[in-house]
């Protein structure tokens, strides 16, 4: 069941799993997350995990991909 009613669930295969992270952050922070993931359509694991590849990449940490957003029906 997804996390945000209207949103689908995300799928998973062997191929690409996906694991639980976790951390603390300042009820601020969480909205402000909660926001942004809004503002652009997607669920805030796919927000936060896009914003983690995105600055990892800035700061040449792992090469470049391309990251792919599971499509959203409404």
């Amino acid at each position: 069941m997804p996390a945000a009613r209207g949103r689908p669930q995300r799928k998973s295969s062997p191929a690409t799993p996906y694991v639980l992270l976790q951390g603390r952050v300042s009820v601020e922070a969480r909205n402000a997350a909660h926001a942004a993931a809004e503002e652009v359509g997607m669920s805030m694991a796919a927000y936060l995990e896009a914003l983690v590849l995105a600055d990892a990449e800035l700061r040449i940490v792992r090469p470049r991909t391309t990251y792919k957003q599971e499509s959203l029906t409404a």
